[in-house]
């Protein structure tokens, strides 16, 4: 059961490496395509994004990734695999601040919510 644990806990991190991607790139990519419909789910992405860091609340796949990795090892710390171990220093960087992060986030939304007065003229 335990190799379950792991397997599930780094699919979640690599799906929130996902997540994060898709908030840095989901700009320009609905731009280029004109795809609304993604620029919409961006949006939202990034609003999530915005309001669990201004509530200081936890992302859910943070969490989840948590739980999975304390149910192998109550103590855990990274000593997998390279991949992972890489993944999880872009997960959650130790080299950048909070407040640069909250910042950034919500000027990537503001400029995702503007690019919808822009684009769709």
């Amino acid at each position: 059961m335990e190799q379950f644990y792991q397997w599930a806990a780094n699919l979640v991190l690599i799906l929130h490496l996902g997540w994060i991607v898709f908030l840095f790139i989901g700009l320009p990519v609905g731009l280029i395509t004109g795809w609304r419909w993604w620029r919409l789910a961006h949006a939202g992405g990034l609003l999530l994004a915005v309001a669990l860091q201004l509530t200081e609340v936890w992302c859910p796949l943070t969490t989840l990734e948590e739980w999975l990795r304390h149910k192998v090892s109550p103590g855990f710390s990274y000593h997998g695999s390279f991949i992972i171990t890489l993944v999880n220093k872009l997960v959650y960087p130790d080299w950048i601040s909070l407040n640069t992060i909250i910042w950034g986030t919500i000027l990537l939304t503001a400029a995702t919510l503007i690019s919808f007065w822009l684009k769709d003229e």
